[in-house]
């Protein structure tokens, strides 16, 4: 009695993620011919990875310099939703646990959206993320009740210390995303050079 208690449980536990799996869409930054990457030069060379340095530069730079381009530091993504509950999965090349910062700033993403008087208002999620213990593990941050009416526009920044190998935006059915291309701002590059400070260790979160 108890086993088929069990198993009916994980039943019916799977087809709830099932349904609630087909009731979120998701968007992909890298989908368009331009990725949606704000925070690096190189665009057209660096292509559809979330790395910071192209490859012709690896050969010329510091060994350090080459592993730490690979980590998205600096590296954002803009969208444009009405969604009220807005969902993040991606994965990840490694398992980081670096003694001297948060989870969150390694491995983590981190949300700001941009209000009507063009400034940044940070979006918590009230823990409401997760971690994976193996680089084949699927990272998930969800932001669920937000106070919007309409379209707001998003900067999602990536993690400081790690490498990203795919990222996607889910919002319920029903709502859609659109990614901003660094192609549309008229932003001027500012760089910016220095120590592990500027990698960004050792701060709380990405953004």
């Amino acid at each position: 009695m108890i086993m088929k208690t069990r198993t009916i449980l994980v039943v019916l536990g799977l087809v709830l993620s099932s349904a609630l799996s087909a009731q979120t869409k998701w968007f992909s930054p890298m989908s368009g011919d331009v990725p949606a990457v704000f925070g690096r030069a190189w665009d057209a060379e660096i292509g559809k990875r979330y790395d910071r340095l192209p490859e012709r530069l690896q050969a010329v730079v510091p060994e350090a310099v080459r592993e730490l381009a690979r980590n998205s530091s600096g590296l954002s993504v803009r969208f444009v939703t009405d969604a009220r509950n807005i969902y993040i999965r991606y994965g990840l090349a490694e398992v980081r646990d670096l003694h001297n910062m948060s989870d969150i700033n390694t491995s983590g993403v981190d949300l700001y959206a941009r209000t009507v008087d063009n400034r940044y208002h940070w979006i918590g999620n009230r823990m409401n993320y997760s971690f994976g213990k193996t680089t084949k593990d699927t990272l998930a941050s969800v932001y669920k009740g937000l106070n919007v009416k309409g379209n707001m526009e998003y900067e999602l920044y990536l993690p400081n210390y790690n490498i990203v190998k795919w990222l996607e935006v889910g919002v319920d059915d029903g709502c859609v995303v659109r990614f901003k291309s660094p192609a549309e701002t008229v932003e001027k590059p500012i760089v910016v050079y220095g120590s592990s400070i500027i990698q960004g260790a050792s701060p709380s979160r990405p953004g």
